[in-house]
C-alpha cells in the first residue's frame, strides 16, 4: 500500500535525498543541502510503510516551488513520481497565500531536473520537462 503525507520528519527525507541525489547521482552535498529545508515543507511517500520517496514545497512570494522530489530506485516505475507532484499540487491548493493560476491542460509546465539529463513525461495534461544545467536555478 502506498501513501503520501505532509511530515515533520525532515531526517528522513533528507536520508532518502542523500540516497537518490548525492550517493546515486553524484551531486554535492553543499548544493543539495541549501538551508531552505527548515522553511519548507516536505512530502514523504511511503510503501509498505517504508519511506521511499520525498518532495519539498516552498513559496517564494505568490509562487510555490516544487523540488527536491526523489523516490528510491526500487519504487521507480510504479507512478511514485507523479503521485509526489500531484499531492504537491494539492498541497499548494491549501498553503495561503498561494495565487492559484489556471492552465490550459497541456500547457502547463513544471521544471525539474537529473543534473546533465532531459526528463520528460506527462501527468495528467501537465507537460513536465526542462533542461536546468544550473542546480541553483531550481530552489
Amino acid at each position: 500500500m502506498t501513501r503520501i503525507e505532509i511530515t515533520k520528519d525532515l531526517a528522513t527525507c533528507l536520508d532518502l535525498r542523500r540516497r537518490v541525489f548525492i550517493e546515486e547521482q553524484g551531486v554535492s552535498e553543499v548544493e543539495e543541502f541549501d538551508g531552505l529545508d527548515d522553511a519548507a515543507v516536505h512530502l514523504l511517500a511511503w510503501q509498505d510503510e517504508v519511506p521511499v520517496g520525498t518532495a519539498r514545497l516552498f513559496m517564494k512570494g505568490e509562487t510555490g516551488k516544487i523540488g527536491r522530489v526523489c523516490v528510491l530506485p526500487e519504487a521507480r516505475g510504479t507512478g511514485l513520481g507523479a503521485a509526489l507532484i500531484r499531492a504537491a499540487l494539492d498541497a499548494f491548493l491549501h498553503m495561503p497565500p498561494a495565487r492559484v493560476i489556471p492552465v490550459t491542460p497541456g500547457t502547463g509546465t513544471i521544471l525539474s531536473f537529473v543534473p546533465g539529463q532531459f526528463a520528460e513525461a506527462q501527468l495528467e495534461g501537465y507537460n513536465i520537462g526542462a533542461v536546468v544545467p544550473d542546480l541553483s536555478v531550481a530552489d
